[in-house]
């Protein structure tokens, strides 16, 4: 996309620089920056990529009033529509980059997950198939330990495992252990049911 967007800008300077060359070759005066094609090229591309237009095109105007137009045309084309189209293309690409990286994000996330159930089914004999709630609370003990936890209350856990443990079996499955490892990284507080003024 910013090929296209960098072809267009060199094409409409390029196209511009020649009008202007053509215009001003049999003029006398008012020419400066547009003697030759390569002048007039050099003074399009410094008037349509900086705020440096006034400078490149007071001259001339002030000669010739009807240049103006062309100036006019070509400032809309290159500041207005390019400018625009420019913004639409990086917006795009971040946008585009943001979504790959999240999504690259979470299948880690979900990898690391998967492979932390496995670990603790197998070292407490859940065969990678379940993991019961006294070996759940033990992992959640060893994950408060962590300095990058923010750490997780002995009725938090309890709290977690009865939303999670919906089938009431004593122990999570797979899918389960993933929706509650989700809800470890969140910060949980409990707030007050009335307020202080009743």
């Amino acid at each position: 996309e910013m090929i296209s967007v960098a072809v267009f800008l060199v094409g409409t300077v390029v196209f511009f620089a020649w009008i202007a060359v053509t215009i001003f070759k049999d003029l006398d005066h008012g020419t400066k920056g547009f003697e030759s094609f390569k002048e007039s090229l050099n003074s399009m591309f410094i008037a349509g990529v900086s705020d440096e237009f006034v400078a490149v095109f007071l001259k001339s105007y002030t000669a010739y009033r009807f240049v103006g137009i062309l100036w006019l045309i070509f400032l809309v084309i290159a500041h207005v529509m390019l400018l625009s189209l420019v913004l639409d293309t990086l917006c795009a690409a971040y946008m585009t980059y943001s979504e790959h990286r999240a999504e690259a994000t979470a299948e880690q996330r979900i990898l690391g997950m998967w492979k932390a159930f496995k670990t603790l089914s197998n070292a407490t004999g859940g065969h990678e198939k379940e993991v019961t709630q006294s070996n759940f609370m033990l992992f959640l003990q060893e994950i408060s330990t962590s300095p990058r936890s923010a750490g997780i209350s002995t009725d938090e856990a309890e709290i977690m495992w009865q939303a999670i443990d919906k089938d009431q079996s004593g122990s999570i499955d797979p899918e389960e252990f993933l929706g509650v490892v989700g809800l470890i990284q969140y910060d949980f507080w409990t707030t007050r049911k009335d307020s202080y003024i009743r």
